[in-house]
This record gives structure tokens, sequence and C-alpha cells, in this order.
């Protein structure tokens, strides 16, 4: 919400409201306290003097009305931050590589690979591709595509980064990536 041109912050809206209305209901459907302070009995409407009470039914819908509308506005602010924080984080997870980063400059084909250009590199993975794939500890790499499989060996043989660094810029396990280096180097060197 915006006051004046600058953004308000949720717990702005409930100053005025009386004191039941000072929780606000999450998306998990727990209270959240929004950090305004209340207090420790109940006010009810004997306790509010004439002059504070509405005048008439219509008064009464419009301040009903208008404390929920300002809920809900808060409830609406939290919620877009929180989508925001997501979003950052879903950003930042997605960091991979694969070949398809790589596939038009073939001077990153080269400097990850050791093959000069991508004709080549197709060549030999069409090669490679044909042949048929038996993997060395009994079960298939099935969560990366042979596409990128065949990079990621050749990444090994060219930098020599360790397992660990491949799994975690390919997305998988270890045993993924050793699974699928001692396959394609047996289907290579055959």
């Amino acid at each position: 919400m915006y006051q004046e041109g600058k953004e308000v912050a949720p717990n702005v809206l409930f100053e005025n409201l009386p004191s039941t209305s000072k929780d606000v209901c999450d998306h998990r459907g727990s209270n959240l306290d929004i950090g305004v302070p209340s207090t420790s009995k109940q006010s009810s409407m004997s306790d509010i003097s004439l002059e504070d009470r509405p005048t008439s039914r219509s008064e009464s819908r419009l301040s009903t009305t208008s404390s929920s509308s300002s809920l809900l506005e808060a409830e609406n602010y939290l919620l877009k931050k929180q989508v925001e924080e997501l979003q950052n984080q879903l950003k930042s997870l997605k960091v991979g590589f694969n070949f398809s980063a790589i596939e038009n400059n073939d001077a990153l084909i080269n400097v990850y690979t050791g093959l000069p250009d991508k004709a080549l590199f197709m060549a030999v993975f069409k090669y490679l591709n044909s042949q048929n794939f038996h993997y060395n500890l009994g079960w298939s790499v099935v969560n990366i595509s042979r596409i990128n499989q065949f990079p990621m060996t050749c990444m090994r043989l060219k930098l020599n980064p360790i397992h660990k660094d491949l799994a975690l810029r390919f997305g998988c396990s270890v045993a993924t990536v050793s699974n699928n280096m001692a396959t394609c180097d047996a289907c290579m060197f055959l």
C-alpha cells in the first residue's frame, strides 16, 4: 500500500482498528502478529462512549467494511512480499549448466568440452548416442538428457573438476555423475 508516494507497512493500517481486528490470518490459517500493540482485555460496546458508537446501521456496515478492507490490504501486502522472496529463491535455484547454454558459441564449446565447434560436438555426440548404452553401475541416468551427459563427460576430461562440482553444475547427485562418467568413458574408448 502506498501513502504520499512511499510504501506503508501493514501495521500502519491497523493503528485505528479496535483490538479485536488487530490480528490477521495468514495463508496457512494461523494468526499472524504484525507488530501492533493490543490491550489485554477485549473492548466491548459498553466500554465505548456514546460519541464513539455508530449512529446508524449504514455507518456500522461502513466501519466493518473499512476494517475488513484494511485487513485484506494488509494480507495482500504480506503475500506480495512472500511471493517476491520466493521468486528470488527460485531464481537462485534454477542455476544449472546444460548444453543449450553454450551450443551457439563455439568458443564456449571449446572452453568447456575441448572440441573446436558445435559441428564436431554434434558429430561425436550422434556417434556415441547411436551406441547401445549399458550404464556401468546398473541403473540408467534419467534425470539428465544424453545431450547433457556428453558435455559433462567432456568437461571432466578437459577441465578435471571433481564429481561434486559437476553434480552441482548439472543439478544431479554425485552418483549420477559417477555412473555417467564410467559409461561415457567406456563408450568413447571402444
